[in-house]
């Protein structure tokens, strides 16, 4: 293979499709990138930890057709690191080496046999949806932080994707919090489809739709694998087979106490408490009284914080204790200036919606006394 591509378009490419090389050592060639030359062809790029894959298509002048994996790590930081300008890059088919060349500077680099690396898994059409990059990005940012990052079932190491009637949900939870979201979409199916996402593909997902703003994403989704077309970039996932909790049985439907408040304003106030907080159990109070929120650090030995912030409340007076994390992290990808926050008591959970939204929605539960 024989190919000279300019170094620009080559840095940019090898920083998407890194996103899905392997980080463990189990496989080497799983530390590789797989380049694709083929006649008239673009030049083509794929990756994969087994969980996910990435193929990128770049254009490329080939001047000889032909395969090779070559380290990742090794590759990505020389071609960062070359003037911008084209790269010569020669490959030796019989040895599994590459010629890296410039104006001025000239590398070689071992690689692997190509026909050892695993092929990304065919994804069978039993779904097919399309809907924009930002709604996708969107609705991904809001539920991902929400998943079980201690692997203690399987169901919640993901999101779960709910597609029916004219709307598409995603809902993840730890047991301890949920985020739900919702959008509508044009397709009208009649049966529910159902799929849970590894939240390491919903990450690389979210990080790659910010480079594809406002493009068309084709959703193919069979019964182990899903599938994302956008742009020039395809992203596989594997899916989760694991059960995932019955979310409706969760989400409330009444509240005795809704309180109005301007989300800067709470973030700040949270933040602050959450630095004597987090010295010791991480949980704040959050005392609903008049029309004032006091926030204070709860069961620490470091000290004491105590913040209060205005507010606008409909009902009586109330409080509740809860992980001071799960509020900030909720308050950090709000994007609306006023948030709502509702309750039934002490021991239910806090519902924090956006104040004109209700296709967002997050719950936290209450942290016991003595917990």
């Amino acid at each position: 293979m024989n190919f000279i591509i300019e170094q620009s378009v080559f840095h940019n490419a090898l920083k998407k499709v890194n996103r899905a090389v392997s980080k463990s050592n189990t496989l080497p060639i799983l530390s590789g990138l797989l380049l694709k030359g083929a006649e008239n062809k673009n030049l083509q790029l794929v990756s994969t930890d087994l969980e996910i894959g990435i193929e990128l298509e770049i254009g490329a002048d080939i001047n000889q057709t032909g395969n090779i994996v070559l380290p990742a790590n090794e590759l990505s930081n020389i071609i960062r690191e070359l003037p911008a300008e084209p790269i010569h890059i020669k490959v030796n088919q019989d040895n599994y080496t590459a010629e890296i060349q410039t104006s001025n500077s000239h590398f070689k680099l071992n690689g692997f046999n190509p026909e050892e690396f695993p092929s990304l898994p065919e994804v069978e059409k039993n779904y097919n949806l399309k809907i924009n990059s930002d709604q996708l990005k969107n609705i991904i940012d809001r539920v991902k932080f929400s998943c079980d990052k201690n692997n203690s079932q399987p169901g919640l190491t993901g999101a779960l994707l709910s597609i029916k009637e004219n709307e598409i949900i995603m809902v993840a939870t730890n047991t301890y919090r949920m985020a739900y979201c919702k959008k509508d979409i044009d397709h009208e199916i009649g049966e529910e489809i159902r799929n849970i996402i590894p939240v390491n593909s919903l990450n690389e997902l979210s990080n790659l739709l910010g480079d594809y703003e406002d493009e068309e994403v084709n959703v193919i989704i069979d019964n182990s694998h899903i599938k994302f077309y956008f742009g020039d970039l395809i992203l596989t996932s594997r899916l989760i087979e694991g059960k995932f909790p019955n979310y409706q049985q969760v989400m409330p439907n009444d509240f005795n106490n809704l309180i109005r408040i301007e989300k800067d304003s709470l973030l700040k106030a949270v933040k602050r408490a959450s630095l004597i907080a987090k010295l010791d159990s991480g949980v704040i109070n959050l005392k609903f009284t008049n029309d004032k929120l006091i926030i204070e650090s709860v069961n620490s030995e470091k000290g004491h914080a105590h913040e209060e912030v205005n507010i606008e409340m409909d009902g009586g007076e109330q409080n509740i204790n809860i992980d001071v994390n799960y509020l900030i992290d909720v308050l950090k990808i709000i994007s609306e200036e006023e948030v709502k926050l509702e309750l039934i008591g002490p021991l239910n959970p806090l519902t924090v919606k956006e104040a004109d939204n209700e296709d967002f929605i997050y719950l936290i539960m209450p942290v016991r006394p003595g917990s």
